[in-house]
This record gives structure tokens, C-alpha cells and sequence, in this order.
């Protein structure tokens, strides 16, 4: 079934509880759940594919909660639009219980005003504990995040047909490609080293290059990983001192970090070229996978 189709069949459903609800609430409040709950369901077409809005589940909601930062929704406009979805999701029969607000890092500070960036040093040391526990799949996830800005989901879903001569092909949120240029020794080496991980891992171009197919799992590996080991590579220093002009520093490290170096050193780097602000916060917007300048300021220092 089209990712449309898909789509139009949940707002139909969703049209259907909405007919059950006279009384139940304000017109206003329902219109505004109605709508968040249209945006959600445009997000589960794309992304997971899923036709029926009472089998939603605690992994859709986390994830479009971090879709929903990324693109630098307001806490409060988060928090509408998940009072919206957990009201319509149990009046369409959904059984689960769905994550309340306490498991989100709302309200703890304002967006875009802290640098999640791993430092150089930290990654190095991220790779160097990984590569000792033999543990190269980590290696080559961390490497391919830090290098050329993969999300977590990316990461997951990269397959070898997707690693072309000059180029990363990547297949990012919503189904829209992108594409991230090779072109530093750094970055050559990152795919020759990964190049050989795929020959002697995967069988064929179109076998996930980290993931034997559960892409949540992967995604949970990876992400426990971090959680295990980042004592031994987190700089113990990292937020002591603040620069004037410069984002304090994020205490936890996380995968999403990962973006966050990238983001940086590709601003630098652009701004060394000769581009403009403007021109280099665009270029990086798109190669983060966003079509908006004024995004790449989140990841900024």
C-alpha cells in the first residue's frame, strides 16, 4: 500500500473518533488535537508504514517527539500535540500505554541553547574503546555519524548501495534523499575502513550494513552502547568553564551529538571556503537533512 494511501486511511479512522466526541471537549481543543494527530499520522505513513492509529505504540511516540525537536517545535507545542494523540489514540481503542510527558526533557531548557557536540577528543576515544572490545559495527556507526551527519535512523537503514564513489546516497526522514559529498582525506579513509567492514559483513548491496533487518533493535544497540561506555570516553571537564558568546555545554552525551560535531565542522569548514553565514548555514541545513537555514543555529556552538 502508498505511503498516501497509508495516510488517508488513518485520517479517515481519525475522522471517524472525531464524529464520537460530541460534548467530550471544547470544538477549539478538539480541532487542535484533530490536526496534531493529521501531523502525526503523516509521520507514521512515512515512517513506519503503519495503518491503524489504535496500534501505536511507545517507539512512535518517542520518535516523532525527536522529529518534532529536530525541526524546533516549542516544548509547548509538543506537549498540544501529544495530549491530542494520547486523547484520540484511546478513544480509537489503542490498548498501550503511551509515554507521558516526565519521559521528555521538557521545560528543562529552551531549544537550540545548549551544544550537545561530542568533542574530537571524546569521539576518539568513543572509537578507541569500541575497536578494543572488538565491537566494529559501534566503530563504523560512531565514525559514519561524526563524519557525514547521520541520524541514528540513517545509521540503522544505510546499506552498501547506498556508498557511491563520491558520494553517501542517504534515505532520511519522510523518504527524502540527500545526498553527502566524500571529499576529505578524513572522509575517504572513514569509507575505505567502512568498505572493508562490508565486505567481510554483508552479503549482497542491499543487506543493511548494521542491522540484520530489526532496525528498532539496532537503533536500541547502539543507543545502549553510549549509555554503557560514555563514562569512560565523556571529558570530565566538558562543562566546567564557558566561553563568552559560546553554547554551555550538554552534560550527557548521546548519538545525536554526533550531528551536532558534524553540523560544526562543516560550518568551519564552508565559512574557510569563502561562503557566507547565510550560505554555509544553508548548505549544512541541507546536508543535515532540512531545507531551512535557521535549523542549523540548534547545532551550532
Amino acid at each position: 500500500m502508498k505511503r498516501s494511501e497509508i495516510y488517508n486511511g488513518l485520517v479517515q479512522q481519525l475522522n471517524e473518533v472525531t464524529k464520537e466526541l460530541s460534548g467530550e471537549k471544547g470544538f477549539k481543543t478538539i480541532s487542535r488535537y484533530y490536526s496534531a494527530c493529521c501531523e502525526f499520522s503523516k509521520f507514521l505513513a512515512n515512517e513506519y508504514k503503519l495503518e491503524k492509529f489504535n496500534n501505536v505504540k511507545a517507539k512512535h511516540i518517542f520518535a516523532y517527539v525527536e522529529r518534532m525537536q529536530e525541526n524546533g517545535k516549542s516544548d509547548s507545542t509538543i506537549r498540544t500535540a501529544l495530549a491530542g494523540i494520547r486523547f484520540m489514540y484511546e478513544k480509537a481503542g489503542g490498548k498501550s500505554i503511551l509515554p507521558k510527558n516526565d519521559r521528555f526533557d521538557f521545560g528543562k531548557r529552551e531549544r537550540g541553547t545548549i551544544n550537545k557536540a561530542w568533542t574530537d577528543k571524546e569521539i576518539e576515544k568513543a572509537l578507541d574503546i569500541a575497536k578494543s572490545q572488538g565491537n566494529y559495527k559501534i566503530y563504523h556507526a560512531i565514525r559514519m555519524s561524526s563524519t557525514f551527519g547521520l541520524r541514528i535512523e540513517e545509521t540503522a537503514r544505510l546499506r552498501p548501495s547506498q556508498i557511491k564513489d563520491n558520494r553517501i546516497e542517504v534515505k532520511g526522514k519522510g523518504g527524502k534523499v540527500r545526498n553527502i559529498r566524500i571529499e576529505t582525506k578524513e572522509e575517504r579513509k572513514a569509507i575505505e575502513e567502512l568498505k572493508e567492514y562490508i565486505r567481510a559483513n554483508c552479503k549482497g548491496k542491499n543487506d543493511y550494513i548494521f542491522s540484520a533487518g530489526d532496525i528498532y533493535h539496532t537503533k536500541q544497540s547502539i543507543e545502549k552502547w553510549i549509555e554503557r561506555n560514555r563514562d569512560s570516553f565523556t571529558d570530565k571537564d566538558r562543562t566546567k568553564g564557558q566561553t563568552k558568546g559560546k553554547k554551555p555545554l550538554s552534560e550527557t552525551l548521546s548519538f545525536h551529538g554526533l550531528r551536532y560535531r558534524y553540523a560544526q565542522r562543516r560550518y568551519e569548514e564552508e565559512l574557510r571556503k569563502g561562503s557566507t553565514v547565510k550560505k554555509a548555514k544553508k548548505t549544512v541545513s541541507i546536508s543535515l537533512g532540512h531545507n531551512r537555514a535557521e535549523v542549523t543555529n540548534i547545532y551550532l556552538a
